[in-house]
């Protein structure tokens, strides 16, 4: 499933694009994949419309 992971989240993430859970774990998959650039945007994303969600701090610090 690892080849696969990157593409089920983005196809959750159209059904459910405010999800904050789907939006971590993008950036999490995307640092996984040595992208930090793609990752960096969904932490900002995070940190910008879902400030209580607190493993945002904990990766993008």
């Amino acid at each position: 499933m690892p080849a696969n992971r990157l593409e089920k989240l983005l196809e959750f993430i159209k059904n459910e694009p405010g999800d904050p859970f789907l939006k971590y774990a993008l950036a999490t998959e995307y640092l996984r994949l040595d992208d930090p650039d793609k990752a960096l945007q969904y932490y900002q994303d995070l940190i910008t419309n879902h400030k209580e969600y607190v493993g945002t701090y904990y990766h993008l610090g």
